[in-house]
């Protein structure tokens, strides 16, 4: 759930009493900031957005100019940040934090406590040694024939001391992070649960990232979830149709126009009337 602390500092902000003059109402312009800072709190988490909202996002929750316009918020390119975001919700990256370093502890209390039952309790770890006759003859063969099972070890040592770190991602992956980040969460917002993620998606995730420009591509994959294209409602804006019209969206995130089907039908009818005109004009009809 939710969380959001309204301070008394907030009714004393010259900034509020402005949005208040501009809404006419204290209680409306309240609840205004207040839907702000929850969709703000929602955004702030999404790493790929640099804990800003989205412009879509924000156009989308019809949220007024009126915050703009007081400095409640600002606009950054394509995003809006929240005047004073790491203060409102800066305690869910820590509380994030603290579950990592939590779970970090209790990984190295159970292997703390594999050591201590070790130590008790040797006897069971030793393995069992060989009778002295064979240890002195192992020993004597030893001197004049090379083990076969000693230098398996040793060559599963020297793998292991000269094992490389991974790799760092590289552009293409973080791109790719960034995509599914943007389109999972306006999925998450628009139907109210997480997308379904497997190779295929995966796949078509990654195609996607080649073909749109590497910082409009998480961008134009949000967009595309605000789009009410009857087509893509109906599918219920599958990672597919991103992949299939990524170019087109690409140019509607752009420009800010959206091609609709009752839009194209239009521009066809309009196109046919002016071509007819043009044949009357010429005789021709």
């Amino acid at each position: 759930m939710p969380r959001i602390n309204i301070e008394q500092k907030l009714f004393s902000d010259p900034r509020f009493l402005k949005l208040c003059i501009k809404i006419g109402d204290e209680f409306k312009a309240t609840g205004i900031i207040i839907h702000m800072w929850l969709l703000g709190q929602e955004w702030y988490v999404n790493e790929a957005s640099n804990r800003m909202i989205p412009i879509v996002h924000w156009k989308k929750r019809n949220m007024p100019n009126a915050l703009l316009e007081v400095g409640l918020a600002t606009k950054h390119k394509e995003f809006i940040r929240i005047a004073g975001a790491d203060e409102y919700f800066g305690w869910r990256t820590q509380y994030a934090e603290s579950g990592r370093k939590g779970g970090k502890k209790s990984a190295e209390l159970r292997a703390r406590n594999k050591r201590e039952n070790f130590q008790a309790n040797p006897s069971e770890s030793k393995r069992i040694e060989p009778s002295s006759s064979s240890s002195s003859s192992s020993s004597s063969s030893s001197s004049f024939s090379h083990s076969p099972s000693n230098s398996k070890t040793k060559k599963k040592q020297k793998k292991v001391t000269t094992a490389k770190s991974p790799p760092r991602p590289s552009e293409l992956q973080s791109t790719c992070r960034k995509v599914w980040q943007m389109y999972s969460g306006s999925y998450f917002n628009r139907y109210g649960t997480e997308p379904i993620r497997n190779a295929k998606v995966n796949a078509q995730i990654k195609q996607f990232a080649q073909r749109i420009p590497t910082e409009e591509a998480p961008l134009v994959a949000s967009f595309y979830v605000t789009h009410n294209t009857q087509y893509y409602i109906s599918r219920m804006h599958p990672v597919g149709l991103l992949l299939s019209d990524a170019e087109k969206l690409r140019t509607e995130w752009k420009t800010n126009r959206r091609m609709t089907t009752d839009k194209a039908r239009n521009q066809e009818s309009s196109e046919t009337l002016f071509d007819r005109l043009e044949q009357i004009d010429k005789g021709e009809i």
